[in-house]
């Protein structure tokens, strides 16, 4: 019982929001070829009655199922952002997104092509199968194929428990909003040594997802240039799901070494069967977020968040849609010719970027009364 109510004291002091607007998250929806259409209605349909605008990351192979096609579909009609989430979502495409040769990566333009015939419109946002890290040809592939936000880092995140144990590449990467190329943005995902996601949700209960969510968010308050990046599963969303209540493998001396792709297989028994209380913490973790903007990928990168149907706060619309790469909100043409060569970018656009992220994000978080003056227009 002590533990308890010291465990709620914790979250309620963090949560503690300030009376103006929090700050930009990003609720991120990840579907797998695994999941229950059923489990894919109810979650889209969960997100739109809390009127948060989620990104849902799809694997294009499931477009090629006809059990999914109606489910998946209603991802628009939900008024959610469709994303890529790579083809088959396997451990072949991971190498290749790792460490691939360009020729390695031919499945992005395949999948890019399923995606558009699919809903009418390319992706514009990308996140790696099991957050692995991105090589220089997978980013110059998304690049050139026209994605414009990736969110497949997970900074500071304890790597050797993920699916890729021997790519440890999170330890020092940047927890703010950061360019991997002239137009790709990269919004990391939350992460406190776990991601801020169903799989970290399932093993640590809810007290300690409480507590890992609320800290997550005061970074986001304290610090400039964050967004609080969620993740969650279709099936986090129901409460008679039976995803995790499938048979799992018998645990043996080697369920407790890792594996090159998969990671330790004991960490699937450590996941709780309980559907009705993920459920119940899914829902609590959204409620929490209603002193944030939440905003699809596409529209931290471009600003449109005027148009975000799902905003609990107010914020200042830019001028004009462009980058964070000046000061304002500059065109694209001028943010390209910000990156001239690759030593250009290492010595003076990294730092100019720093300070622009900086700089726009101080703007939302002091514009409440700016806010207030274009709420009442």
């Amino acid at each position: 019982m002590e533990y308890r109510r010291m465990c709620r004291q914790v979250v309620r002091v963090l949560a503690t929001p300030p009376p103006e607007l929090a700050g930009i998250a990003a609720v991120t929806l990840d579907l797998h070829e695994g999941d229950d259409p059923v489990d894919i209605r109810l979650a889209l349909a969960s997100l739109a009655e809390r009127r948060v605008r989620a990104t849902v990351f799809v694997p294009t192979a499931m477009l090629e199922e006809s059990r999914y096609r109606a489910a998946v579909r209603e991802i628009a009609s939900n008024g959610h952002e469709p994303a890529s989430h790579s083809h088959r979502h396997d451990f072949n495409e991971i190498q290749a997104l790792i460490s691939g040769r360009p020729d390695d990566l031919a499945f992005l333009a395949q999948s890019q092509v399923m995606h558009e015939d699919f809903f009418g419109a390319s992706p514009t946002a990308f996140r790696s199968p099991c957050w692995c890290h991105l090589g220089r040809a997978a980013i110059d592939a998304l690049t050139e194929l026209g994605y414009v936000a990736d969110s497949s880092a997970t900074p500071q995140r304890l790597g050797v428990f993920s699916s890729t144990p021997f790519e440890n590449v999170w330890t020092f990467s940047l927890r703010r909003l950061y360019y991997l190329s002239p137009t790709l943005l990269e919004v990391p995902t939350s992460t406190l040594l776990v991601p801020g996601g169903s799989p970290s949700f399932t093993i640590l209960r809810r007290q300690a997802s409480r507590i890992l969510v609320a800290t997550l968010a005061s970074e986001v308050r304290m610090f400039p240039a964050r967004v609080l990046a969620l993740q969650f599963h279709a099936n986090a969303f129901n409460p008679a799901s039976t995803r995790y209540h499938r048979s799992r493998k018998p645990l043996t001396l080697r369920s407790f070494l890792p594996s090159r792709f998969g990671g330790f297989e004991f960490k699937h028994h450590l996941r709780s069967d309980d559907s009705a209380a993920l459920a119940a913490l899914t829902g609590s973790i959204l409620n929490s977020l209603e002193r944030f903007a939440c905003l699809t990928m596409t529209q931290i990168v471009t600003g449109s968040w005027r148009s975000a149907p799902s905003l609990q706060g107010t914020v200042p619309a830019p001028s004009a849609r462009g980058t964070w790469s000046d000061h304002r909100w500059a065109p694209r043409s001028s943010a390209r010719r910000s990156f001239r060569t690759r030593d250009a970018r290492r010595s003076d656009s990294r730092s100019s970027m720093s300070l622009s992220l900086e700089r726009i994000t101080r703007n939302v978080y002091r514009s409440s009364a700016a806010s207030r003056s274009i709420c009442r227009s």
